[in-house]
């Protein structure tokens, strides 16, 4: 195993939230070539350092996550320790809970429209099937229960999609602690008759508990609001449950007998599972399904927290630049060499959000970290990199080279071969920022030349740029799991990328004729990943792949790729013309550098690859100056993906990638 230390790759940003064992904290990850995104980190308080059973808890919740990969459950990314404890680096989830959503609506005494009630409920529900059916690396089943469901665990983003997250107290096989007999855990308004009487729990128990939500997000009332405890445990174990069209009309009638089912006091009474659950709902509530469900979701997303989601992105930024953070002591300290702000003059542990209200879901590390990543052998069979297509060598974009060079000659240097997990992870997470948003231009610029309605094909490309995110994290969870995990969690793996196909092969139904075919093929392809590694290519290699693959590919992609360039930055907020009449003049100079790279003497390659790099991070500075709004650092990377073609470097490990199985299916020699 190699040990990797990741002091220097997060920055803490400030406490989100602190409890009687740990505490949570939003960080900002860091790679090479510029990559940053938004993370969660999850440990110990000091004064519990003692504890092994806290110990024990952390390591728990991070062994049940690990063994989930689900677009709705809020995903591990790493586990590490600090000093002796162990730290947890979860997925950050940029939104809200449906708490705070509940609360602001009825600020405004606006009802939650009930498609976006339904599709909240449909996505945690969904979520919470998977971990009632996950098996871990031995094929046995978890046995997961929650325990906690409740408004506050439940994430939705702003794309419209929802994430159970916080299994900090879920019930599962193979604990390594225990919960006293007798003893209660969860939230007491949202826990089940069975939980609350200290009896056995199973999948059902989750399932009241999500009917509790789903009541309370129809009706905008607490279903169990009483003066103390005592007065919620009698409403629970005894109360008669109004039905939510009692308090309000326009609630399907469908809808308010499964909020009824879910809420049967036997648990023989209630949904077989929870899928049944979420197929009920869909089946009541037609409009919450597919492209229009996550729609409204998100617009209803916006509506109630729009501004505030900025200004969160804009703390994130400007914390993350100005701020360190020693999260043994909890002590905050400013960056000598940048100046003082808002958010760096605010007490820690006093910015952000509240336990109540806060997302815990997130990945990062803190001061100190090691992790453990593992071997990639046992991956399947790699598709050939000579056969990938001309789409997803340009989303690669120069970053791959950066990452790859980057890593590998670290380790080469040091006299051992590259591990290649290290290099796939890194390779996953540079690549990933701005990824998707390429893509949503990519399909629109793809559909204004095929004469298909531009509007109609955003609201699809929302959808495949979100698959398109799922499928990369997925990856990233994939690949940090250990070698032997890796092979046995390989065939679930084949199975989600075939899922998330399907979805996308769905919500292109709308579009229709030829177009949608094409389309499908363009997601399918920009989904790539690396799966292996080659070691690096003599010169002679790289120049000869120059000429024959990546001059052409410069040369007929030209118009294309500053199309979509054009359309990143518009979107973005950029001044188009000032930006591109600096920008683009790099991307040429850059390609003309390439073209000389493959024809001179080895001995004056080195030269030329430090004038490429020299122009890549011109282009960064330039777009870094250029695009000041919140989000620039995604928008940059991701016209940086579009605009500089990668190409096979001197010293570079190759990377072989894998596609998804449309794509797999077409490639020549496909079996």
């Amino acid at each position: 195993m190699l040990r990797v230390i990741v002091l220097e790759r997060y920055t803490i940003i400030e406490r989100m939230a602190v409890g009687g064992m740990g505490e949570v904290f939003l960080a900002r990850q860091r790679g090479v070539g510029g990559f940053a995104r938004t993370v969660v980190i999850k440990k110990l308080l000091p004064d519990v350092e003692g504890s092994d059973d806290a110990a024990r808890r952390l390591l728990d919740e991070a062994r049940i996550v690990a063994a989930l990969s689900h677009e709705n459950v809020v995903s591990i990314i790493e586990v590490g320790t600090e000093g002796d404890l162990p730290v947890m680096v979860l997925e950050y989830v940029h939104g809200e809970n449906a708490g705070t959503l509940r609360n602001r609506a009825g600020k405004r005494n606006s009802a939650i429209p009930i498609a976006v009630c339904a599709r909240i409920v449909c996505d945690a529900a969904r979520g919470l099937h998977h971990a009632h059916e996950a098996i871990d690396v031995e094929g046995r089943r978890l046995n997961v229960v929650h325990r906690d469901i409740a408004p506050k665990n439940l994430f939705v983003r702003t794309d419209g999609m929802t994430k159970v997250g916080d299994f900090g107290i879920a019930a599962a096989e193979q604990r390594l602690a225990r919960t006293a007999t007798g003893a209660v855990t969860g939230t007491l308004s949202y826990m089940s008759p069975e939980q609350i009487s200290s009896r056995q729990v199973g999948p059902a128990s989750d399932q009241w508990s999500l009917g509790v939500v789903l009541w309370e997000l129809l009706t905008g009332y607490r279903l169990f609001k009483a003066q103390g405890p005592a007065e919620v445990v009698d409403g629970i174990l005894n109360a008669k449950l109004r039905s939510p069209r009692r308090l309000r009309e326009d609630v399907p009638r469908a809808l308010s007998d499964i909020t009824k089912t879910m809420l049967q006091r036997e648990v023989g009474r209630r949904f077989a599972s929870m899928d049944a659950v979420a197929n009920a709902i869909e089946a009541a509530v037609p409009e919450c399904v597919g492209v229009a469900g996550r729609a409204a979701v998100a617009a209803f997303v916006e509506d109630m927290s729009g501004h505030d989601l900025r200004e969160r992105l804009k703390r994130i930024e400007e914390g993350a630049e100005v701020t360190s953070f020693n999260t043994r002591s909890g002590s905050q300290r400013q960056s000598p060499s940048q100046p003082e702000t808002a958010a760096s003059r605010a007490a820690p542990g006093t910015r952000g959000l509240t336990a109540e209200t806060g997302q815990a879901t997130g990945r990062g590390g803190g001061s100190g970290l090691t992790v453990t990543v593992a071997d990639i052998s046992g991956v399947a069979a790699p598709i050939p990199s000579a056969q990938r297509s001309w789409r997803a060598a340009i989303v690669g974009g120069v970053v791959a080279v950066v990452a790859v060079v980057a890593v590998g000659a670290a380790v080469t240097l040091s006299g051992r071969p590259p591990d290649p997990a290290t290099l796939t992870l890194a390779f996953l997470h540079d690549s990933r920022a701005g990824r998707s948003m390429v893509l949503r231009e990519e399909l629109l610029q793809d559909a204004v030349e095929s004469g298909v309605d531009e509007a109609r094909m955003d609201a699809v490309a929302v959808v495949l740029a979100s698959l398109c995110d799922q499928r990369l994290d997925a990856l990233i969870g994939h690949f940090s799991l250990p070698d032997e995990a890796r092979r046995t969690a390989l065939a679930s793996q084949t199975q989600l990328e075939q899922t998330l196909e399907d979805r996308a092969r769905a919500a292109l139904q709308s579009i229709g004729g030829t177009h949608a075919s094409a389309a499908l093929d363009m997601w399918a392809e920009e989904c790539w990943a690396p799966i292996r590694w080659l070691e690096p290519s003599p010169a002679h290699e790289v120049q000869a792949n120059i000429r024959t693959r990546i001059e052409p590919l410069m040369r007929d992609t030209a118009a294309w790729r500053e199309a979509v360039v054009r359309r990143l930055l518009k979107r973005g907020g950029a001044d188009v013309d000032v930006v591109m009449g600096t920008l683009w003049p790099i991307v040429n100079e850059r390609q003309d550098l390439i073209a000389r790279y493959g024809t001179v003497a080895a001995e004056d390659m080195p030269a030329i690859r430090e004038q490429i790099l020299a122009r890549e991070q011109a282009g960064r500075t330039m777009l870094q100056a250029s695009v000041g709004t919140t989000g620039a650092a995604t928008l940059g990377n991701a016209v940086n993906q579009i605009a500089f073609i990668d190409f096979d470097d001197v010293g570079a490990w190759v990377p072989l990638f894998a596609y998804l199985p449309s794509v797999k299916a077409k490639e020549p020699g496909a079996r």
